[in-house]
């Protein structure tokens, strides 16, 4: 799996990703953009073909992956009538996780982090520091409203998600909250 992974990536190739064992007719849909021996990380998609973040994810986790279907057809014609800016961000093919945090740090994007293989996000927030293994993230909550601190060692996560359609949303929705905050101290 890991040679077609790495050739997927060098090509470029749109592809769909299956890791879900609970439901194995779901999957993610993308361009690899990153890949070595333990991650994989996606430019993700969404069925109507805009840009959905970024996800990594670990190599073991993936069951199955589907190349030049007709849902990939369907999905770069969908793509091509948006005039999207890639992510151009490089991701280090060494460290994956570890950077693509980094540049969620540098731009101040919101990450959502799963745990353990917990299946969900256990922590959703803004990266605050990275060092000795540990990663440290300013909370925010699906109402947009800070609450507290989580440290992680990087060696638990098992994935990431970054600038996905929720992750802009609780940023959209904590800037507002600030600007609304801001407001009524002026008053």
């Amino acid at each position: 799996m890991l040679n077609i992974l790495m050739e997927c990536c060098k090509n470029k190739k749109y592809v769909a990703v299956y890791t879900n064992t609970s439901d194995s007719s779901k999957f993610i849909f993308g361009r690899i953009i990153s890949v070595n021996t333990n991650n994989i990380a996606i430019y993700m998609l969404s069925p109507d073909g805009y840009f959905d973040g970024v996800v990594v994810k670990q190599i073991d986790d993936v069951l199955r992956v589907e190349i030049d279907g007709q849902y990939s057809e369907k999905m770069q014609k969908l793509q091509s009538l948006y005039n999207q800016k890639p992510f151009e961000y490089v991701l280090d093919d060494e460290n994956i996780p570890e950077s693509l945090l980094l540049i969620a740090q540098q731009l101040k994007q919101v990450v959502a982090i799963e745990i353990m293989q917990s299946g969900f996000d256990n922590i959703v927030g803004f990266v605050e520091q990275i060092e000795n293994n540990l990663c440290g993230i300013k909370q925010i909550d699906s109402y947009g409203y800070e609450d507290g601190i989580s440290y992680v060692r990087l060696d638990e996560i098992t994935q990431i998600s970054c600038n996905s359609q929720d992750e802009s949303r609780i940023l959209k929705l904590w800037e507002l909250n600030r600007e609304y905050t801001e407001k009524c101290k002026e008053n």
